[in-house]
């Protein structure tokens, strides 16, 4: 059965997205997860187990930078839940950025109804990888 939760920090150590390593579990990474715990925050759950999640944060009002973390093979399953989240947010603009390159997550982050607005940014990242960065803009 799946059903939605507030975002929870212990969430994101439970989902192993597809094909991406998670960097190491330190203080830093661990306050910085505790800090997307918010109003805007969600968990998909299929019984008990994290599946999806999915948050904003802020730059200042009316637009925020949308981040997500969907296990492997729960694509399908997180679509449902990223629509309705997506609707939900009162926000004018919505960011969210792929690694680039990344087909899939470019196809379902256009899916979604992003726009592309930089194909290529270079070490976007903290790690230094590039990004494809996308908008969502209503009206």
């Amino acid at each position: 059965m799946l059903y939605a939760v507030p975002f929870k920090a212990e969430h994101y150590w439970a989902v192993a997205p597809r094909g991406v390593g998670k960097p190491a579990r330190t203080p830093d990474l661990e306050a910085r997860v505790r800090a997307l715990e918010n109003e805007f925050a969600g968990t998909l759950m299929e019984d008990g187990r994290p599946v999806a999640m999915a948050g904003v944060v802020p730059y200042w009002a009316n637009r925020v930078h949308l981040w997500t973390e969907i296990d492997a093979g729960a694509e399908r399953k997180a679509h449902r839940f990223a629509k309705e989240f997506l609707a939900g947010l009162p926000f004018k603009r919505i960011e969210t950025a792929t690694l680039y390159g990344d087909v899939t997550a470019k196809r379902w982050a256009t899916f979604m109804g992003f726009v592309v607005e930089r194909e290529h940014a270079e070490a976007y990242f903290p790690d230094g990888q590039a990004a494809t960065l996308f908008a969502l803009v209503r009206p």
